[in-house]
């Protein structure tokens, strides 16, 4: 039997497994979430598991607890500074992300804080997030939302050394 280019091609792509061409799962990060409400706290909660359910990230066993940051609460807010000293003197492997939010459902403002002493982006760490745009829009403003979001998290896991 003779077998020409095409048919040996098709062949051979179907004999390789599809794990041959997957990539690498994203590394861990350890990610605590600080607000006063519990309420934008259990959204922000949802949202982070909608991601990292997408593969946008993965979430290491929590080695972070609120309670650690207490001495960070200053007048209804976390002092940025504080939150990243206590980052950075946390001992775990591996990227800390700590992200401060204000506000409840619908408009959120998110700063993400990571291990290092600056800012990475600060820009892209001290956000407002609309979390229905973020869930539930079409196209565009879902894509730009849940973007925004990914990049606050991301850039201060980079500020960690990830």
């Amino acid at each position: 039997m003779k077998l020409d280019l095409k048919t040996f091609l098709a062949f051979a792509v179907a004999a390789i497994s599809a794990d041959t061409f997957a990539l690498p799962p994203p590394p861990p990060i350890n990610i605590v979430v600080l607000s006063r409400d519990p309420d934008a706290r259990a959204l922000l909660l949802a949202y982070l598991t909608y991601l990292e359910q997408k593969g946008e990230f993965r979430w290491e066993a929590n080695q972070l607890n609120a309670a650690d940051f207490a001495d960070c609460l200053a007048n209804e807010t976390y002092d940025s500074a504080c939150v990243k000293r206590v980052l950075k003197h946390a001992q775990f492997p591996g990227a800390g992300v700590a992200i401060m939010v204000e506000g409840a459902a619908g408009l959120q403002r998110w700063r993400c804080a990571g291990r290092g002493v600056d800012w990475r982006s600060e820009a892209k760490q001290q956000i407002n997030v609309d979390l229905r745009a973020a869930l539930f829009a079409k196209g565009e403003e879902r894509l730009a939302a849940r973007n925004a979001a990914y990049g606050c998290l991301i850039s201060a896991a980079a500020e960690s050394g990830w």
